[in-house]
């Protein structure tokens, strides 16, 4: 069901990959899916649509595309970001103060420095953010794995929905791509994330909630369609926000044969899901009917056994 799909490049920024063609819309057949987007249509497909798309970024995920970009992409940093100074010399007295938009001085270093483009960064984020990136320094693997792959792999592809016969575009960007000749990591696809917390049971729990599973589904299936190799497994690089930024790795599991949970792993999980997301994305194409999030409205509540307990 994946077809027509190729690598467009790397050290492509997200802003780059999150771009639309001009006038196309969500609703639009021709609106390019990402993970993201389908799974916020797959979360409630009336409220995506009405749903301005466009490249957003809250606290957490500064944050994140930060470290991505200062690990993965270096000197694309000072194209994306702009640092604030941390302080600003008093009109009056000529003593440090702390950065601040209200002073004229500050105005004027934004409107000099300041053209809209890149996103700002506090002086004493930055500061965290530097130790963040050589806290990678402490595991090995991470190290081992960063000057064997390419960066921030682009690629496009279609998917070709059997039940209605819609063509959707689709793309996927990949953090970290390994050589495919490489003994150790040649068949594993890499993803940077940033959490709270990165221990088993929390990070389990999040690949879950966050559609982490079907982003590793959707994006092996669209790099082996594009290159034709045998990329068998997922990995998350995580690393929490708060110091001493710990970092784990945690190989999502790809299932064997079998119908237990175990067997079907979380790629396996994830394809499942992001098929289905596919097919009612495709449906809602054909019908132009948005379901809200009870479509049903004689689907009653029941509460859960965790309540009837407590």
């Amino acid at each position: 069901m994946i077809q027509n799909a190729k690598v467009v490049g790397e050290n492509i920024s997200p802003e780059v990959y999150a771009r639309q063609e001009p006038g196309i819309e969500r609703g639009n057949p021709q609106f390019v899916m990402s993970r993201s987007e389908l799974m916020a249509f797959a979360n409630c497909p009336h409220k995506w649509l009405k749903v301005g798309s466009g490249f957003e970024r809250n606290d957490a995920s500064e944050w994140g595309s930060a470290i991505d970009c200062l690990l993965l992409t270096p000197s694309r940093f000072e194209i994306d970001f702009l640092v604030k100074p941390a302080t600003y010399p008093d009109a009056k007295t000529g003593e440090p103060k702390p950065f601040t938009a209200s002073s004229n001085w500050c105005k004027e270093w934004l409107a000099k420095n300041d053209d809209g483009s890149k996103t700002l960064i506090k002086a004493d984020e930055f500061a965290r953010m530097r130790e963040a990136i050589l806290a990678f320094g402490d595991s090995r693997e991470v190290m081992a794995i960063l000057p064997k792959a390419k960066k921030q792999v682009m690629c496009v592809a279609e998917w070709n929905d059997r039940a209605t016969g819609i063509t959707v575009p689709i793309k996927v960007l990949l953090d970290l791509v390994p050589d495919a000749s490489d003994p150790q990591f040649g068949k594993v696809l890499f993803d940077l994330k940033t959490t709270t917390n990165a221990s088993q049971e929390a990070w389990q729990s999040k690949v879950f909630k966050m559609h982490y599973c079907e982003q590793a589904a959707l994006f092996l299936d669209v790099y082996r369609a594009a290159t034709g190799e045998d990329r068998l497994e997922f990995w998350h690089i995580v690393q929490e926000d708060e110091p001493p930024y710990e970092v784990a790795i945690w190989p999502l599991s790809t299932g064997a044969d079998g119908e237990t949970a175990a067997s079907v792993g979380f790629v396996g999980l994830g394809r499942m899901k992001y098929e289905s997301a596919m097919e009612r994305y495709c449906q809602c194409l054909k019908t132009g009917i948005w379901h809200g999030y009870n479509p049903n409205s004689q689907t009653y509540l029941e509460p859960a056994l965790w309540m009837i307990n407590k």
